[in-house]
């Protein structure tokens, strides 16, 4: 299981104008890179007063953690929204990891960073991600609840089901394996199907329902 962090990045606030300031964000990050990227130019491309960014975050690092982990929030909810109703659980598991590892790869801000300045990128997401993890693992250990209740299914243990695809899903994006590159969506699904059915398979209480 991750380990919790003590002092976890604040959720950042859901009013309008954090809205607007988080797109700046992304869009400066992807236009400019994380190097580049400055709290009084992502202000500049929301429109707002720098004074306005800094109320709602302290620092630079957690204004643009802010926004990563708003935009990987929704790439699974979309993941999910690709899933058949009528599939198994395992099924509809298998397609939002596929989906979200493909979209993470091949997502504009990812791309720039990994082939442009993957010195700082890494970092960010992997020895410095540790605020990150705790929400991004309960974000996913709540999907899996969900998803499973409208399976009709009940799961053994949903934070270590998600913790173990938090992981290979960083993994497979951050550090490919190059003697089997995943460069086409279906290497991914048949990656996923091969080697993480009988995980997700095995997490499904038999006999059970919630």
């Amino acid at each position: 299981m991750a380990s919790r962090d003590p002092t976890p990045v604040p959720e950042p606030s859901t009013d309008a104008t954090s809205e607007k300031i988080l797109d700046a964000a992304l869009q400066v990050l992807t236009d400019f890179g994380f190097k580049k990227a400055t709290v009084e130019l992502v202000a500049k491309t929301a429109g707002v007063a720098h004074t306005t960014v800094y109320r709602r975050w302290s620092t630079r690092d957690e204004l643009l953690r802010a926004a990563v982990i708003r935009e990987v929030h929704a790439v699974f909810d979309a993941a999910l929204r690709t899933i058949d109703d009528e599939a198994t659980f395992d099924d509809k598991v298998l397609t939002a990891f596929i989906e979200v590892v493909w979209s993470v790869h091949t997502h504009p801000l990812m791309a720039r960073e990994l082939r442009i300045e993957p010195e700082t990128a890494l970092p960010l997401l992997t020895t410095a991600a540790a605020p990150v993890l705790p929400g991004a693992l309960d974000f996913v250990a709540e999907r899996l609840r969900i998803v499973a209740a409208a399976s009709g299914v009940q799961l053994d243990d949903p934070e270590s089901l998600a913790d173990i695809l938090l992981r290979l899903a960083h993994s497979l994006v951050l550090v490919p394996n190059p003697g089997r590159p995943l460069r086409r969506k279906a290497d991914v699904d048949a990656y996923a199907r091969r080697y993480l059915q009988p995980l997700t398979q095995s997490a499904v209480v038999t006999g059970v329902r919630p």
